[in-house]
């Protein structure tokens, strides 16, 4: 299916949740809600379509591959699987090479806003991202933190307006241990 065929399916199922959930999707103020729906939907969705962005690599000198590399506060957005409302956040990543070599650090960034857009549970999401950054980084091991705000807790039941979900993942083969992890991978929590 095109992604234009895709919009227009969408667009046809949110106009009838409108009118579902008693409101007129042809009044001025909506009237453009569903492809507007349809787009944000598309986009905090698009990794569930596209490839992954292509890792450059860099040499390094060889002693340098025993050294970590820490990338603190890589933003994020997501969908909650449950009620496919936003989760943002933040995500650190504590890796080791694997050789000589090293990914673009942009490459890192983009590979883990890329992976978020998907819906999600964060406590399955961390363990994948880890494990999907192992592998396309080429790393001995990857340590992922994330700190995130889910609107489904925001917004609805509880109403928590200050819950953050702290989750964390290790693949590989760390050598290092947990708590130190912990402490490089310090991240900012979100706020609203």
């Amino acid at each position: 299916m095109s992604e234009l065929d895709r919009a227009r399916e969408i667009e046809r199922h949110v106009r009838e949740i409108l009118r579902l959930l008693g409101e007129d999707p042809d009044r001025e103020g909506l009237v453009e809600t569903p492809r507007r729906v349809a787009q944000a939907l598309l986009e905090l969705t698009k990794s569930l379509r596209t490839e992954p962005p292509d890792v450059k690599f860099f040499t390094v000198p060889k002693d340098s591959s025993r050294n970590l590399v820490v990338i603190r506060n890589i933003e994020f957005l997501s969908l909650c699987e449950h009620h496919l409302l936003p989760i943002v956040g933040y995500v650190s990543v504590v890796y080791r090479p694997r050789e000589n070599k090293v990914p673009g650090l942009s490459k890192v960034i983009r590979l883990v806003q890329w992976y978020a857009l998907r819906p999600i549970l964060q406590e399955r999401f961390t363990q994948e991202l880890a494990n999907f950054l192992c592998d396309k980084i080429c790393a001995k091991f990857v340590y992922c933190r994330i700190a995130a705000l889910h609107m489904c807790v925001f917004l609805r039941g509880v109403k928590s307006r200050s819950s953050i979900l702290v989750t964390e993942a290790v693949s590989g083969e760390p050598d290092e241990d947990i708590t130190s992890l912990r402490r490089l991978a310090r991240c900012k929590y979100p706020r609203i």
